[in-house]
């Protein structure tokens, strides 16, 4: 009886271990959720982002249009629209900008809550934070654009073509924008800040692919495009210049 007991036992402890093993052998093949494509780490990566790049650059020129002339619809910004993305995102486009407080993405491009995936940071140099955090838009969420903005009158950007040296990590930063001043050096005082814009945004949305084996591999692949503009903070227009 006793040995009965025992094996029995034995048993109902087999069919608990094979009963969690086939739990989480579904759990694991199960589709992902709504965030699923922001969470996964395996193949269904960025499989329910909609977007392509030519679609997401259209409905930013657009948006800028409206923000520049003074026609913003502020979309996607209450409480329905906190409820409907609480189950993950899916952005049209992810922008590496500028930290300058007058240079705000969402606004600029009249986009609202999980329209834009914002990585910022002064001058919009690509730092190592920078590069992971698009690496994770592109390969997570399925993010089919990215756009490098520079802006007029960036003071990173006057701070690197003023020679000035600065201590900590804000000197380190400003480095990366050393070759830009030097780049320009030769031009008239007059040119220099305008030119070093636009050379902000396209040497830096070269440098994406050169530092990021694996942006270059999605660009390689057509599954990615690199965009570089500049944000006129004057006239509120962002000018999209040369495409990778």
């Amino acid at each position: 009886m006793r040995r009965g007991a025992n094996m029995f036992g034995l048993l109902a402890h087999a069919a608990l271990i094979l009963t969690l093993a086939f739990g989480f052998a579904l759990w694991r093949s199960a589709p992902l959720r709504a965030e699923g494509a922001e969470g996964g780490h395996g193949a269904a990566r960025g499989r329910q982002n909609p977007w392509d790049a030519d679609a997401a650059l259209a409905v930013l020129k657009a948006g800028n249009e409206r923000y520049a002339t003074g026609e913003h619809v502020h979309p996607k910004k209450d409480q329905s629209d906190r409820d409907l993305l609480s189950g993950g995102q899916a952005p049209l486009a992810a922008i590496l900008s500028c930290a300058d407080s007058r240079a705000p993405t969402e606004l600029l491009f009249d986009q609202g809550l999980g329209d834009l995936f914002t990585v910022r940071a002064a001058g919009a140099t690509p730092g190592v934070d920078q590069l992971g955090s698009l690496e994770y838009a592109v390969t997570h969420l399925g993010v089919p654009l990215i756009v490098v903005l520079s802006h007029t009158k960036c003071g990173a950007v006057g701070a690197a073509l003023s020679g000035e040296t600065e201590p900590g990590a804000l000197g380190e930063l400003l480095k990366e924008l050393d070759p830009i001043a030097q780049a320009v050096a030769s031009l008239p005082d007059e040119r220099k800040a305008s030119e070093a814009v636009i050379l902000t945004a396209k040497i830096f949305s070269e440098e994406l692919v050169q530092k990021s084996p694996v942006l270059a591999q999605y660009v390689a692949a057509n599954k990615l495009k690199i965009v570089a503009a500049v944000y006129d903070i004057d006239s509120g227009k962002v000018s999209f210049l040369e495409e990778n």
